[in-house]
């Protein structure tokens, strides 16, 4: 996935330098031609997640008839989850019956769910600073999906399959946040105030689409079937720095104090608690903790070791090998063990060790089957002699 290894390479040939500076959060940005590279995502990666069935809830899992959302009650069944708590699950004959009528099928915060979309939402995240998040988007040929409306967050849209025509109009609101005041705005008004049709976009595979926050828009797919994968990306605005100035603020007795009922000396009052934000505003770091810096890194990751090779330490002291004709005994504690015969020697090594890894123990008796060595350490774990390493 070399065209997702930065924002360079993501926008080319555009540089991010360029895009930051004239289009992020100003201009909407229709960016084609893109050099070849491994696809971001399918059909059929699709429909491997849609197999997962215990993925999806009816929060996750969406359907949309011609603008309208479905009724979950219409396309799921309540079950438990691995908590043992009920919820709404997508049937998967039911998702595709309404699939095949052409409903539009979403799938929210698949951000984690593929390598390529961790890839794409670190970039995203570490470029702009904000939170990000992805939807997958199936529609059918000439079936709107969603109605004219505006996002409250910057939209990055990467078509994957087939054609999808994009209406952009000339109205955006202004720096629209996350609360009801925009988001419980009816389609009635969105048709009032999105304006006349400024541009109109043909999206096709590998195109990549940028929308600020506030700007109109509607999709609808040209081809047989469109598949697109929309990042939000929510940057951190004026009212969170506020809301992080109450938190700061609390730690202050002044900001405490209750309001004194005498006009001179709230107005005395207000005039030191104004001074007091402005010093805490104006301090770099109150505003820089607001950014995000990417997503999961990879060093936090669940890595596993591409070869399992088990540590052990020894945990039984003192203990020796007695011998007594061909038979070997394990002493301990006044109370002796038999040694298998011809397992003297391997016991005679881990006796002699406070620690080691399985790798060394094989390397050490190769002419031994690994299976046999393997259940060897596991006995000895079973009789007290040894317990797993953590380091």
């Amino acid at each position: 996935m070399s065209f997702f290894s930065s924002m360079d390479a993501l926008l080319a040939p555009m540089s991010w330098a360029t895009f930051e500076k004239e289009i992020l959060g100003q201009e909407s940005c229709h960016i084609t031609n893109r050099p070849g590279g491994a696809p971001l995502f399918s059909w059929q990666a699709l429909s491997d997640l849609l197999s997962m069935t215990s993925l999806w809830s009816a929060s996750t899992l969406k359907l949309v008839e011609r603008g309208v959302p479905v009724p979950p009650a219409l396309y799921c069944q309540e079950t438990l989850n691995r908590e043992g708590q009920p919820v709404l699950q997508p049937l998967p004959e039911k998702v595709m019956a309404f699939w095949r009528q052409g409903a539009g099928l979403v799938c929210h915060d698949v951000s984690e769910l593929t390598p390529s979309f961790q890839q794409v939402a670190r970039l995203l995240s570490r470029a702009c600073g904000g939170r990000v998040l992805a939807n997958t988007y199936a529609t059918s040929q000439q079936i709107p999906g969603f109605k004219s409306h505006f996002d409250t967050h910057d939209v990055w849209a990467f078509q994957v399959e087939g054609e999808k025509k994009w209406h952009l109009y000339e109205n955006q609101a202004p720096h629209p946040v996350n609360h009801p005041l925009f988001n419980q705005l009816d389609d009635a008004y969105h048709a009032a105030h999105k304006g006349a049709l400024a541009k109109e976009i043909i999206m096709k595979p590998g195109d990549i689409l940028y929308l600020p926050r506030g700007v109109y828009h509607d999709a609808c797919a040209i081809s047989e079937h469109s598949l697109h994968v929309t990042f939000s990306v929510t940057r951190p605005t004026g009212l969170d720095l506020v809301s992080r100035l109450f938190e700061e603020l609390l730690h202050d007795p002044l900001a405490r104090q209750d309001i004194p009922l005498e006009v001179c000396e709230r107005q005395n009052y207000a005039q030191k608690l104004g001074d007091l934000a402005r010093t805490l505003l104006v301090d770099s770091e109150l505003s820089s903790a607001l950014f995000a810096h990417g997503t999961k890194e990879d060093s936090e990751a669940c890595l596993l070791p591409q070869k399992v090779d088990p540590s052990f330490r020894r945990v039984l002291q003192g203990a020796k090998i007695g011998q007594e004709g061909k038979n070997y005994w394990l002493i301990a504690r006044d109370a002796q063990v038999p040694i298998p015969q011809g397992w003297e020697k391997p016991m005679a090594w881990i006796l002699k060790k406070e620690s080691f890894r399985q790798s060394m123990f094989i390397q050490e008796f190769s002419s031994k089957n690994k299976q046999d060595m393997t259940q060897f350490l596991v006995d000895l774990m079973g009789m007290g002699v040894l317990e797993p390493n953590p380091s």
